[in-house]
């Protein structure tokens, strides 16, 4: 399902290389004027507000609930967290999980669709440009038949409008600028970074979330599971959990795993 079916590889390249190289172009634009002093208080609010929602929306509604189904939420909390994640620009909801769960089938090896093996410009954006996204309906069947899910996905372009026509409206020019076009390009490569960075230096083993890691949208998890906004929250079995990881005593008890 492809809501902007680009069948000639040339073209789809192409929007890619667009969707990466004007909002880099406008982060040189914005460190200017900051340096010009250019740039008010409001501007940067605005830009730390819309990042943080649009990641979370990505992390905790594409990547944990679509990808991974560590939870499932009330039908409104789906559709506000999909549409966030949708404003990061990182593909419909479908490609990105589709991508997401293949690149778990193989990773770090041939098949994976961002490997660090066939080097480190490949896995932060090089793959992008070299194939094209993984079939949904091979990879992630299932959300096909969810129809808040094939809703979102299907207008992907009117949520990503939406994303630049809020900062316009709220914050001017500026506000496009700063929470509009640089916001893309942080939310682009804090995401890529963790194929790049993180599967190039990371270490492999996972024993859990400690005390003193930050995971916010697994704080947010936790509160809307409080607020019965989402049910079936997984997480490892103490007993399991004590087998497979005899040293993660200092495992911050009742956090959502972030390791699906």
């Amino acid at each position: 399902m492809q809501p902007f079916p680009i069948s000639h590889p040339v073209a789809f390249k192409a929007v890619v290389l667009i969707g990466v190289i004007v909002p880099f172009l406008a982060t040189i634009l914005a460190l200017y004027f900051l340096w010009e002093r250019a740039v008010s208080w409001s501007d940067l609010a605005l830009l730390a507000i819309m990042y943080s929602l649009i990641k979370l929306g990505e992390e905790a509604g594409i990547h944990r609930m679509l990808s991974h189904r560590s939870f499932q939420p009330h039908p409104v909390v789906k559709f506000v967290l999909l549409v966030l994640g949708s404003m990061a620009l990182e593909g419909p909801v479908l490609d990105w999980a589709a991508t997401h769960i293949k690149h778990h089938a193989r990773a770090d090896r041939e098949g994976d669709p961002h490997s660090p093996v066939e080097g480190f410009f490949h896995a932060h954006m090089g793959w992008l440009f070299k194939d094209r996204i993984p079939d949904p309906n091979i990879y992630c069947r299932h959300l096909l038949k969810d129809p808040i899910i094939v809703l979102v996905n299907r207008n992907y372009g009117f949520w990503v409008m939406l994303s630049l026509v809020l900062p316009l409206v709220i914050g001017g020019w500026t506000g496009l600028l700063w929470a509009g076009l640089v916001r893309i390009f942080l939310v682009h490569h804090v995401t890529f970074s963790t194929n790049s960075i993180c599967h190039t230096f990371g270490k492999r083993a996972f024993a859990g979330l400690h005390w003193w890691q930050l995971d916010l949208s697994g704080y947010l998890i936790w509160i809307l599971e409080r607020l019965g906004l989402a049910r079936d929250v997984y997480r490892f079995p103490p007993d399991v959990r004590a087998r497979r990881f005899p040293r993660s005593e200092n495992i911050a008890p009742g956090v959502p795993d972030r390791s699906r």
